[in-house]
């Protein structure tokens, strides 16, 4: 799911949530699907993820790099939530290749 509130905010798109059923992850449909979608849609982007989510931290740090050729930020906050702040590892890139 997408949408434009970032933590900062000259975000132009979030990745608020991202989800391959178990039969199609580790196949490749993930990564396929997050670029394409980063394609669609053109602009800087952000994607979240929770510190502790060790395989997810591995999924995103490798698309993000593939699609960016390695120009990407990467960077520990302290996000504010509705009530709460929560520590996020954001990734910040540009979607404005071809």
């Amino acid at each position: 799911m997408l949408n434009k509130v970032g933590t900062y905010y000259k975000i132009d798109w979030n990745m608020e949530a991202f989800f391959i059923i178990a039969r199609f992850q580790n196949t490749g449909v993930g990564r396929q699907v997050a670029k394409q979608i980063w394609q669609m849609h053109k602009g800087l982007w952000e994607v979240a993820v929770i510190p502790e989510n060790k395989p997810a931290l591995i999924f995103w740090r490798k698309v993000i790099n593939e699609f960016t050729k390695g120009n990407y930020l990467e960077e520990v906050k302290l996000v504010q939530m509705s009530d709460y702040k929560a520590e996020r590892v954001i990734f910040e890139f540009g979607a404005n290749i071809l």
